[in-house]
């Protein structure tokens, strides 16, 4: 689904749109105490997880898939209550990227690349601070906890494609630089195995970074 079809979807369940602010469009509707903030991104492509976040604000989540999505969701939530900090997730769809926060809803955000993405949820973080009356705020907004940005592994290859070339990855992870740049531009799935050589390799990486003397 394109971020312009969301939109009218938004409008067809009875939302009405209140104002646009920089890229995001804000609506409320009766009866609601919070509001919509969905980023503005055009003809792209809306990322399926920010897709589902922002169906669930809206209440049109199915049951049996709100169900055991909360089950995971409540333990992330302890995890980020206990550590005061605010989890935002990056996700990509076949054109772009997005913005999410499983326990912390009302905080979206899209780009072309990830750095706008973040950019876009932190203007998100913003508005909601705003838009949304400050006893349903959630507490990581409104004692304003610092952001930890997780990545799936596209996002996280194409973030870094600048930094670290595939030839290195492939030296580092032992996975062929062809196959890393098909996980980097969506055109394969990586398995969990895989998952967690990559995310093995570059945080050995980093470990080796912060050890480093001069």
């Amino acid at each position: 689904m394109k971020y312009k079809e969301f939109h009218r979807f938004v409008l067809q369940r009875g939302w009405v749109k209140v104002r646009q602010n920089g890229s995001h469009c804000i609506y409320s509707k009766e009866g609601r105490a919070d509001k919509l903030i969905i980023p503005l991104h055009g003809s792209k492509e809306i990322p399926e997880p920010l897709r589902r976040s922002l169906i669930r604000q809206m209440g049109e989540w199915p049951h049996q898939h709100f169900t055991r999505k909360l089950l995971g969701e409540s333990k992330n939530l302890r995890k980020m209550t206990e550590r005061k900090k605010l989890i935002i997730n990056i996700c990509a769809s076949s054109d772009s990227f997005g913005a999410y926060s499983e326990s912390c809803e009302g905080i979206y955000g899209a780009g072309d690349t990830v750095a706008e993405a973040k950019a876009s949820a932190l203007a998100a973080i913003e508005l909601l601070h705003e838009e949304w009356p400050e006893d349903i705020q959630p507490l990581a907004v409104r004692e304003n906890w610092p952001v930890e940005w997780r990545y799936d592994v596209k996002s996280l290859l194409n973030f870094y494609e600048g930094v670290i070339t595939n030839a290195a990855l492939e030296r580092l992870t032992g996975i062929n630089r062809k196959q890393l740049w098909n996980y980097a531009h969506g055109r394969s799935q990586p398995r969990k195995a895989t998952v967690d050589k990559i995310r093995t390799a570059l945080r050995a990486l980093g470990q080796e970074l912060v050890e480093v003397s001069m």
